[in-house]
Parts: C-alpha cells; sequence; structure tokens
C-alpha cells in the first residue's frame, strides 16, 4: 500500500484538517449527550424548579445546536476533500496506464482500464480514505464517551474498557476472508464492466444479425456473475457488521445495568441514566465502527496492490531495438471476395529514432 502512504503525506494538511472538524465534531456531540444530565440536576434544584428547568433547556438545546453545526462542517469538509483525493486516484491510475508496457497494455480489454478508473477509484477511496476519516472521527467519539461514562461513575467506565476489548477482539478473525472476498469482487467488476462495453459496442452487429435477443442474455449472465461475487464480498462485511452490532447492543445493556445498580449504592446519581443511554450508544457504535474502519482499510490492500507498481520497471527491461529507421511492405495483396482491393502494393512506414520495438509496432499501426 505504498501510493496510499504517498497520497496520505502528499495531502497531509488537507487530511489533518478534516480530522480536526470531525474530532471537533465528536467531541460536540458527546458534550451534547452528557449535557442531558443537566436536565436532572436542574430537577433536583432546591429553588424555582420551573425556571431552572427551562433554563437548563434552552442551554443544552444550544449545545446540541452547535453539535448539529459542527457535524454539517465536518460533512463539508468531507466532501471538499474526496474531490481531491479522487481526481488524484485517477491520475495515479492515469500513469499506471501510460507506463504499461504496449504489449501488457494490449493483454487487457479496454474494459478493464474504464473499471479501474470508476469501480477501483470508488472503491480505494470509500474503503481507504472514507474509512479512515470515519476511524479518526469513531476513535474520537469512543475516548470522549469513555471520559463522560468515567465522570459518572468509575464503574460505568471499566466496565465499557472490558466491553471494549471484547469487541476489538471478535471482529479480527475474518479479516482475511474479507481481504479475499475484496479483491475477488475487484476482480469481476473488471470482467463485467468488459462485458458490458463489449456488448454496447457490438449492438449493431446484434441488430444487423437479428439478435436482439443476445444483448440482454450476454448483459444478464455478466451481471449475475459480477453480483454473485459482490454478494459473497458484502456477506461476509455484513457478518462482521452484525457481530459487532450484536456485542454493541449487549455492551449497552450492560452498560445501563451498571449504572443503575450504581446508582442503587449511591455511587452515581439515578439521573446518570439519561446520559448513559446516549453515551453508551455513542461509545459502543463508534468503537464498533471503529474496529469495522480499521478492517475496511486493511481489506483495500489488494486494490491498492494493483497500482502499487506503476510499470516502469517492465518497461525499462523490454529489449530495445537500435537502429531501425523504416518498415516495408512490399507485394501486398487483398481481395474481397471476387473484387480485387490491393494488387502488388508496396508500403513504407517511417519510424521515430531509436525506440522499443513494441512503441514502434503501435506507431506503425498507427500510420
Amino acid at each position: 500500500m505504498r501510493q496510499y502512504k504517498t497520497l496520505i503525506k502528499k495531502n497531509f494538511g488537507s487530511i489533518a484538517g478534516v480530522a480536526f472538524f470531525n474530532i471537533l465534531m465528536s467531541f460536540a456531540m458527546v458534550f451534547a449527550g452528557y449535557s442531558l444530565s443537566f436536565l436532572y440536576t436542574a430537577y433536583e434544584y432546591e429553588g424555582d424548579k420551573v425556571k431552572a428547568l427551562l433554563y437548563t433547556f434552552a442551554i443544552v438545546v444550544l449545545i446540541w445546536l452547535f453539535a448539529m453545526l459542527m457535524y454539517y462542517i465536518s460533512l463539508l469538509a468531507k466532501s471538499k476533500i474526496q474531490q481531491k483525493l479522487k481526481n488524484e486516484l485517477r491520475c495515479m491510475v492515469g500513469n499506471k496506464i501510460g507506463a504499461l508496457p504496449y504489449s501488457d497494455f494490449m493483454d487487457k480489454d479496454s474494459g478493464h482500464y474504464v473499471s479501474w478508473l470508476t469501480n477501483d477509484v470508488n472503491e480505494i477511496y470509500s474503503q481507504s480514505f472514507a474509512s479512515l476519516f470515519s476511524g479518526i472521527e469513531n476513535v474520537a467519539t469512543a475516548i470522549f464517551s469513555l471520559g463522560a461514562l468515567c465522570l459518572l461513575s468509575p464503574y460505568i467506565g471499566l466496565a465499557a474498557i472490558v466491553l471494549l476489548v471484547i469487541i476489538s477482539v471478535l471482529p479480527q478473525l475474518t479479516n482475511k476472508w474479507l481481504q479475499k472476498a475484496n479483491a475477488e469482487r475487484s476482480e469481476a467488476l473488471e470482467v463485467s464492466t468488459e462485458s458490458y462495453k463489449d456488448v454496447v459496442m457490438g449492438g449493431s452487429i446484434f441488430f444487423l444479425t437479428n439478435l436482439r435477443n443476445r444483448i440482454y442474455e450476454r448483459i444478464v449472465a455478466a451481471s449475475e456473475k459480477a453480483e454473485k461475487v459482490c454478494y459473497q464480498f458484502n456477506k461476509t462485511n455484513v457478518t462482521v457488521q452484525v457481530l459487532i452490532s450484536t456485542v454493541s447492543m449487549v455492551g449497552q445493556i450492560i452498560l445501563l445495568l451498571v449504572t443503575l445498580l450504581a446508582a442503587v449504592i449511591g455511587a452515581t446519581p439515578a439521573g446518570a441514566t439519561l446520559s448513559v443511554g446516549n453515551l453508551a450508544g455513542s461509545f459502543f457504535n463508534g468503537a464498533g465502527e471503529l474496529v469495522q474502519c480499521f478492517m475496511t482499510v486493511k481489506a483495500a490492500k489488494p486494490l491498492w496492490e494493483k497500482f502499487d507498481n506503476n510499470g516502469t520497471d517492465t518497461a525499462r527491461n523490454k529489449d530495445v531495438i537500435a537502429a531501425i529507421s523504416e518498415i516495408k511492405l512490399e507485394n501486398v495483396s487483398f481481395h474481397y471476395g471476387d473484387c480485387p482491393v490491393l494488387k502488388n502494393k508496396n508500403f513504407t512506414f517511417a519510424l521515430m529514432g531509436n525506440m522499443p520495438l513494441w512503441v514502434k509496432a503501435a506507431a506503425a499501426k498507427q500510420r
């Protein structure tokens, strides 16, 4: 994943800016959840409870509005960096294609390269960069939520840490499975894109030969093959997500139970249950999604490996044929049925300097 690290270093300032807004948004959302406990404090106020509740309610609403503003800003920042990184990813793919030796380039149909520029770029951004930003947001949410839970009661914080360890360990068992499914999906999308292109480009042949139904049949066949592989990847991904969500749900129930027990023994106020429900959801969702993001980034390794080798080493090792200035064709004849098209014609193709044979062959073909 050398190219991944290179792009991160190149865009470190922009990525750090997005990370900053994600962290700030996470803090605002967690603080907003913690602020719900203020309402119970106002309820226990010994003076004018109605005034205290209304005043506290206004403060809590302002805190939530600020949290939503930060959420909006973080989404805008991620949209901007997405535009920049996707353009750079396509430049990376373009360099890969341009550096291929001619023989290697011709080994693949153009549909493969279209798939690189569309499917692979989208998947690389989604699995590597979008997951990176999501991971930063989730780790901040988990840390801030854990801090808030510890403020409410150390017992609650300790229970949250134990459950976090369980969430982090379980999904690691499926990591290699996820990587394999991702590589197979990428290959299947390349093949299906090539098949769709071939059907569309050959559509006139099907119309002329009155075989229009073949268009439908070939598109359906290509689609079914691709979607079958995509289903296997989604099945693996969903299995991991459900596993994490199940542990998260059980963890939230356990934290609520610990909070109630702590309230019974007087270790935390009863009003803490108002905040724990929200904070526990933020903590476990953040921790669970953090694990999922980490695994998603690792699962993108096969996609990056496809573009890590830019092809220059292969091109450099090709034999260079010196001193070929032209290619001559003598006595060329061709008939179309009984109709002569060419008869004993001579052609000369002037080539350009000392260039690799495969480049000269391409130039001759174009001429």
